[in-house]
């Protein structure tokens, strides 16, 4: 039974962690946060071309993966914090674009479904593998070793992401009507 409750409560923390933490970034957003975060993105990813902007997106999300699974396992708070304001920030981008920007419900989800299906959900993973393994293994190398097969999984997964982002995601913003 420990095993099951050690699962559960991996599995269960970070999504719990996100979920709310969008649900209080689309109810009371941060549109100054929004306006920079946007302002970062357009300065580093405008004018590539699909392949390098897939290249950079997977690398910036593979580093931040790699955090989350290492802040996670290490202390658990600090990756929550970093699950929490990713979470947070995606509430409020929501916000912003259905209000702000005036954009359509069915644009807002056709610009992050796509890709965010599979990206979120190996964010959530790299936490809940830092925890399961900050309460199972033993000591920090074998947790970095025992974590290694979930990292794959998780750079295979956001690998597939960020291709989505850059080649599907505006196919599918366009044939929504944005």
């Amino acid at each position: 039974m420990p095993g099951q409750a050690t699962v559960m409560l991996a599995a269960g923390l970070p999504w719990a962690v996100f979920v709310s933490s969008l649900a209080a970034g689309y109810a009371y957003p941060s549109y100054s946060l929004v306006e920079s975060f946007s302002e970062e993105v357009a300065s580093r990813f405008s004018g590539l071309d699909p392949f390098s902007l897939a290249l950079l997106i997977f690398i910036n999300n593979l580093s931040t993966a790699a955090l989350v699974y290492v802040l996670s396992m290490l202390y658990v708070l600090p990756g929550m914090l970093l699950i929490a304001f990713n979470g947070y920030l995606i509430g409020s981008v929501v916000s912003y674009a259905l209000e702000v920007e005036g954009l359509s419900p069915k644009i807002v989800i056709a610009a992050l479904a796509p890709h965010g299906v599979v990206e979120i959900p190996a964010f959530l993973a790299a936490s809940s593998g830092g925890i399961y393994y900050l309460l199972r293994a033993k000591g920090v190398k074998e947790r970095l070793v025992k974590g290694l097969s979930l990292m794959i999984m998780v750079a295979i997964l956001l690998a597939v992401a960020a291709l989505i982002e850059a080649f599907i995601t505006p196919l599918v913003v366009e044939a929504v009507g944005g």
